[in-house]
């Protein structure tokens, strides 16, 4: 039986997006927020004053910096961790979080169904074991050849 493994981590460059994206959202809202003095109309159909449209701001801005707080640690996490995702005679082996070294060792005699799921054009690959459920994220993996060669392992190794 082949032995797949691959590096399984967040790429550099959505940690970048996420951080710029909302940074410069952070910055734009916080700014908003200190120097506001008027009223805001959301969509047509929600009215807010100055002090409405203050408030709106500042939980614009927060929800920002959480964002970015998330890059950082998604950052953090992919300079501190080595997680990979192994494929060989055991089973399937992944990180149990973003936030740990510890990874998890899924036995194929344990996996009850594999399927591939696309929604809004992203990509992930649903495994159910008899310990609940993990999702493979196609952004994690190197390209989108490994994850095609990632699911047709496994359905291929759990179909026995």
């Amino acid at each position: 039986m082949q032995r797949l493994q691959y590096p399984y981590h967040s790429s550099w460059k959505a940690i970048i997006a996420i951080a710029a994206m909302f940074g410069a959202g952070l910055a734009l809202f916080a700014w908003k927020t200190a120097t506001n003095d008027r009223g805001v109309i959301i969509n047509h159909a929600i009215e807010l004053g100055p002090r409405g449209a203050t408030i709106f701001y500042g939980v614009l801005a927060l929800a920002s910096a959480l964002f970015v707080a998330a890059a950082l640690f998604l950052a953090f996490s992919r300079t501190k961790f080595e997680h990979h995702l192994l494929i060989d005679d055991r089973g399937l082996e992944l990180p149990k979080s973003n936030w740990a070294q510890a990874h998890q060792l899924i036995a194929f005699a344990d996996i009850t169904s594999v399927e591939q799921v696309v929604m809004s054009g992203q990509h992930w690959i649903i495994v159910k074991h008899r310990g609940g459920k993990v999702n493979i994220d196609r952004n994690r993996l190197p390209n989108k050849a490994a994850f095609e060669e990632v699911a047709q392992a496994l359905v291929s190794r759990t179909r026995r």
